[in-house]
């Protein structure tokens, strides 16, 4: 995928067919004509008036198909910052979402690597920086109501968090998100971008972390049971479809969560 207006008609058809109540997404760094950023940076000083033209043209169709043809197929958008979902059995569901990755190779949706999108201040690891407009990860037992984060969902991995890649980079997840995670420490964490990085773990949190880890292995179609501790331990799972060649051969991941009922 490069961002062609015709994958995102593709996409949006195939999740009107999944028969979810409740369908959310978020797009990648192939999904470089949603972003705006991209698109400026694309645009430099030297472009004409009429790729400029064509540019934003292509920008306004590509968040159309999503903000309305999505919306129409029954499936939600969703950008970076904390969304709260009551479900149809009164289960309260809180999701923080972003697209964001590090830079690399000139996609979109990215950042620069001393920049840190998912701390606050008093929060960043020395040498890094906060980004404008980025809508920081709540910490765990930070809502006055009482209710975590039971999900966050990025594009990309935290830092050593299946994110090793086939190449001498070694593991290239974030390490901003990793330190947020561990003060927010949702119940599920779901990514995808690293294709090497298929599969699933659950982590046990200490003051500096990452303490303990333990593989989860996919038994489908018997059902794994997992017990996570909530504010102690997360479960961690990369699920990309496409494998190392882009071919869709990994298995997609079916998980179960218990959710607080929703407060009236």
């Amino acid at each position: 995928m490069t961002g062609e207006l015709s994958e995102y008609h593709t996409a949006v058809r195939m999740l009107k067919e999944i028969p979810a109540k409740l369908k959310l997404i978020i797009v990648g760094n192939h999904d470089r004509t949603l972003d705006i950023g991209w698109i400026s940076r694309e645009s430099g000083p030297n472009i004409t008036p009429e790729q400029q033209q064509c540019n934003t043209k292509m920008l306004n169709e590509a968040v159309k198909i999503m903000e309305t043809e999505a919306k129409e197929a029954g499936v939600i958008y969703l950008q970076e910052g904390l969304s709260n979902y009551v479900l149809e059995n009164r289960a309260m569901l809180r999701i923080y979402t972003s697209p964001y990755t590090p830079e690399f190779g000139g996609w979109g949706w990215a950042y620069e690597r001393n920049e840190d999108r998912f701390n606050g201040a008093g929060e960043r690891e020395p040498g890094t920086k906060g980004v404008d407009l980025a809508q920081r990860i709540p910490s765990f037992a930070e809502s006055k109501d009482g209710k975590n984060i039971d999900i966050i969902m990025t594009h990309g991995p935290p830092r050593n968090v299946l994110d090793k890649v086939d190449a001498p980079d070694g593991n290239v997840g974030c390490s901003s998100l990793l330190k947020a995670l561990g003060r927010a420490r949702p119940t599920l964490f779901c990514c995808g971008h690293i294709h090497e990085g298929h599969g699933a773990e659950v982590a046990k949190w200490g003051e500096q972390g990452i303490v303990e880890t333990r593989r989860v292995e996919c038994d489908w179609p018997k059902l794994n049971k997992e017990a996570i501790e909530e504010g102690k331990e997360t479960l961690l799972v990369n699920a990309s479809i496409m494998n190392v060649e882009y071919q869709p051969t990994n298995k997609p991941w079916y998980i179960e969560l218990d959710l607080l009922e929703a407060k009236v």
